[in-house]
C-alpha cells in the first residue's frame, strides 16, 4: 500500500485509480516546490488542497497564515494535512496565524490539535473574522480563502465549495497582496483562546 493510500485510508474513499492520480498530483507539485519556479498552477477539489497545504507547510521556512471557513473537516481533518501542520509547528517553531470567516467546528481534529499546540507554548494563533465585516465586506466581495507560507508561497481558493484553488511557489507580488488583505482581516477580528 502506497504511504499516501494508507494515510487517506479511512478518511477518503479512493479507486486505486483516484490514488495513483493524487500520487502523480503530489509529485508534480513537489517537484514544483523543490525548483521554487514562479509558475501558477490549480488544484481541484478537496483531496488535491490537502497536498498542497501539507506541501505549503512543510516548505514555509518561518510562518503560516491562513484565512479559512471554519475548519469544516474536508481539508483540515485530511491526515495529509494535519500531519504536515503539526510537524511544522513542532519540529521548526514556525509561526501559524489562522483567521476564522465563521464560527470554528468544535468537532475538527485540526482545530484541537492548534489549541493543544497553543497550550503547550507554540506560536499558535486564531482569530474570528468579526460579523459585521464579513457581512459588509467578505459577502460582497466574494474573498477566497487562502493561506500563504513565508512572502512568496500560496494558495488561494476561487470556489470555496469545491475547493478549487490556485497555487504558486513563488510569486512574492501576489502574497505582498494576500499579506495586506490577511492583516485587514485579522484587524477586524478577535482572538480566540
Amino acid at each position: 500500500m502506497s504511504e499516501l493510500k494508507s494515510l487517506l485510508n479511512g478518511f477518503s474513499k479512493l479507486t486505486p485509480e483516484e490514488v495513483e492520480a493524487l500520487e502523480e498530483y503530489r509529485s508534480s507539485i513537489d517537484y514544483l516546490s523543490e525548483k521554487g519556479w514562479n509558475l501558477e498552477f490549480t488544484n481541484k477539489d478537496n483531496n488535491h488542497a490537502a497536498l498542497v497545504m501539507a506541501k505549503l507547510f512543510s516548505a514555509a521556512k518561518g510562518s503560516i497564515k491562513v484565512f479559512t471557513g471554519s475548519f469544516s473537516g474536508e481539508v483540515s481533518n485530511n491526515p495529509i494535512y494535519k500531519r504536515e501542520l503539526e510537524k511544522s509547528i513542532l519540529n521548526s517553531n514556525k509561526k501559524v496565524e489562522v483567521v476564522f470567516e465563521n464560527e470554528p467546528n468544535e468537532d475538527s481534529h485540526c482545530l484541537s490539535m492548534l489549541r493543544e499546540l497553543k497550550r503547550q507554548g507554540n506560536e499558535v494563533k486564531m482569530y474570528l473574522l468579526n460579523r459585521t465585516y464579513q457581512k459588509d465586506v467578505i459577502v460582497p466581495s466574494s474573498l477566497g480563502h487562502f493561506t500563504i507560507a513565508d512572502d512568496n508561497m500560496f494558495r488561494y481558493e476561487t470556489d470555496k465549495i469545491n475547493f478549487r484553488a490556485f497555487c504558486n511557489f513563488d510569486d512574492k507580488e501576489f502574497v505582498q497582496t494576500l499579506n495586506k488583505n490577511f492583516l485587514i482581516l485579522k484587524v477586524n477580528s478577535k482572538e480566540l483562546n
